[in-house]
């Protein structure tokens, strides 16, 4: 039979185990989350880039036919 010391250490040893467990999962988490944030971040711009370009394109086409006129 295990000594109450033996049975301390092992319960110990297993929430320090959870514990290192979660820290992990957090910081992966933490990671992932940042990450796509900045994918998303990227994308928005792209986004924007290609509607100004769009609304450019268009006051351009509008001026040449109200210059037209």
């Amino acid at each position: 039979m295990e000594s109450k010391s033996d049975i301390r250490v092992v319960l110990i040893s297993s929430a320090a185990a959870v514990v290192v467990g979660l820290m992990s999962a957090l910081v992966t988490g933490m990671f992932l989350i940042k990450s796509n944030t900045i994918m998303a971040e990227k994308d928005i711009k792209v986004i924007n880039a290609q509607n100004t370009q769009k609304i450019w394109k268009l006051l351009k086409r509008k001026q040449r036919t109200t210059s037209t006129l």
